[in-house]
Formats: C-alpha cells, structure tokens, sequence
C-alpha cells in the first residue's frame, strides 16, 4: 500500500491550495491512501505555536510511523511545517518500517525568498528545509530540468531527482474557444496586489487589452488606462471556464521590462501554476523568454515568448490565423492532459516504480 499526507487548507479565493489539492486528488485515483495532518495554527500566538508544533506534530508523524509497513512509499509536498522534526522522523521511519519517502516540490523558498507582502522569509529556516530536510527523502519531484540543475549543484543526488515537467490543473470545465483578435486581449490572472504583481501597473496597454482576474487590485492605478477590464476574484475551479483572452501572461516582478526581483527571477527555475490554468483553459500563453517553461511553451507550440511585454503586440501580430489555429490544437491536447492529472500521475509512477525495484 502506498500513502500520501494530506493537509486540508483554508477555503479561498486564490490558487494557493488548487495544486496541493490537485495532488491529493491524483493520489487518490492512485489508490493511496491519505494520512491527514491539520494545518498549521497560524491564528496562534507565538508561544502556542510552538507548544503545537512540539505536541501534535510528533503525534501527526506516528500515523505514518503505525501506518506505514515495509516496502511501502509515503507521498509528502513540500513545503509544510515543522521542517526541523520532519527530518528525524523520516529518518526513523524509515529504518524502523524500511519504507520509503517522496517529496513533490511545490516552491523552493530558499530560493524564491518570500513574496513582498505576501510570503514571509526566514533564511536559516528556508535554508534547512531546502537542503537537509528535503534531502531526507528518497526521491524528489522537482519541477523541470531548470530546477533539477540548480538541485545537483547544491548537492543532491541525481539518483533522487525527478522532473514533474508542468502542474496539472484538475477541472472539468475545458475553458472558451480563443480567438485572435486584431488587437490582442490577455488574460492575467493571479494576486494583482503592487507588490506582487508590479508589471501590470507598469505595462503599456495601448497595443493590448489586459483582462485582470484576481485579488488585490487596485483600480486607482488604471483610471487612465482604456484597454484594461478587471473581471474579478474567482474560485480556481471556476477560472478556467471564466477567462477571457487569445493568450494568458506568465510574468512576474516590479516591471514589464523584464521579469526582475526574487519573485522574477523565481522565473528561471519553477513552474508558474498560472502557466497550467492557462494551459488548462485552452488559452495560449505569453512567457518571459528565460523563465524554465519557455522551452516547454515553444517547442510544443502552445505560445509565444518574448523579452519585454513591450513586445507583445509585434510578436502577436507576426501569428497568421492558420498559426494561431496550429497553436490552439496543441493548447487544447495539452489542456486536456492537465485537467486529467497526466503529469504527476506520471512522475509518482515513476517514482514507485524506481523505489520498489
């Protein structure tokens, strides 16, 4: 029997828990069985926080410990709580039932370095959690060659390393037909607050018309702007049937530009959960030439990637309608892949697999 540990999140309107969750839920048409573990008492203060975490986390780890037998393989998504206990108490199950461990990695703070406003960030504690932690588990599913390279250079094992190539993005709703239109329309969809999403108050719109879907928006800063509709915060599971556009944005930073900052440069090595909601809506998607997705965006031929959002509008208006045609088929095949949990189910499959040989 296989296992997987899940954490049941706070309902919200943003795609914080949609992938953790997808996971579960691709566990499950696995057969896996959950082990469930609370989530983390941020409502606490300071002292009770850490009472929690040296009561109920060891009680959390002794399900796995019961539960657990030999040759069996236990799912875990990274990051969670408790970092410094999860590493003795992997190791100790492990020896003790001789089974094994998997980490999905979700986000590599050590290397994002929080999100102003957003996501805090502890260094010493990002640092631990990255590198000896996650360095406890028998294999890991990293997001992309990208990252996979950045983890062998800091000294993981390339026999412990998978790559997970994209997110999946479970729904049952396949998105709208896009269209090309004469001037471009783009969907950007995401926590619209200044600070995490700076390029979309500093790009220029007078070329394109943005849709906006999401938290935190901040209409002030468009008063003057003609070409820019926000559409509104939504569930995850109702975006995709919701979003209007020929193409979705997969961008980050303080400017359009380029994608500059921690969170743009973040770009480099991970794999944007928006990417996959786009992907997941049969729309088309605009990248940053040097985000780790370019290659996967261009090669199968689901969108485009420029330097600058400068360049939108002149990489957009090359696209012959038959080109745009081409470039939906592949979207809608890729899509379809995603909404059916085709990537991760393929990667802890492979992971089984090597771990029971």
């Amino acid at each position: 029997m296989n296992y997987y540990i899940r954490i049941k999140p706070a309902k919200r309107e943003t795609a914080g828990f949609k992938a953790p969750e997808d996971v579960n839920k691709i566990c499950d048409s696995m057969g896996m069985k959950p082990i469930d573990f609370p989530k983390f008492p941020n409502e606490y203060s300071k002292l009770r926080k850490r009472l929690w975490l040296y009561t109920v986390v060891p009680m959390n780890w002794l399900k796995v410990l019961f539960r657990a037998k030999k040759d069996d393989v236990v799912f875990f998504q990274h990051p969670m709580y408790a970092n410094r206990l999860i590493t003795p108490m992997v190791n100790f199950i492990r020896k003790l039932k001789k089974c094994r461990f998997v980490a999905l990695i979700h986000d590599l703070e050590s290397l994002r370095k929080g999100i102003g406003g957003v996501v805090g960030y502890k260094q010493d504690r990002e640092e631990y959690s990255d590198s000896v932690m996650l360095d406890s588990f028998d294999k890991i599913i990293c997001h992309n060659p990208s990252m996979r390279a950045y983890m062998l250079e800091h000294g993981f094992s390339e026999e412990k390393l998978l790559t997970l190539g994209i997110f999946d993005y479970l729904c049952d709703d396949n998105g709208r037909k896009p269209e090309l239109a004469q001037q471009p329309y783009v969907a950007v969809a995401g926590n619209l607050a200044p600070t995490k999403s700076g390029y979309v108050y500093d790009m220029d719109v007078s070329d394109i018309c943005l849709n906006l879907y999401g938290i935190h928006f901040d209409p002030q800063a468009f008063q003057d702007k003609q070409n820019v509709s926000y559409k509104g915060a939504f569930h995850p599971d109702a975006l995709p049937g919701s979003l209007e556009g020929s193409f979705g944005l997969v961008w980050d930073g303080p400017v359009s530009s380029t994608c500059a900052g921690n969170t743009g440069e973040y770009l480099k090595y991970n794999n944007p959960h928006k990417t996959s909601l786009y992907l997941a809506s049969n729309l088309p998607v605009i990248i940053w030439s040097q985000a780790a997705l370019a290659p996967l965006i261009t090669e199968n031929g689901l969108g485009i990637a420029v330097d600058s959002l400068d360049q939108i509008a002149d990489a957009v208006g090359k696209l012959s309608p038959e080109d745009y045609e081409k470039m939906a088929e592949n979207v809608h095949a890729m899509g379809k892949k995603l909404r059916g949990g085709h990537f991760f189910r393929t990667a802890a499959q492979q992971a089984i697999n090597d771990l029971k040989r």
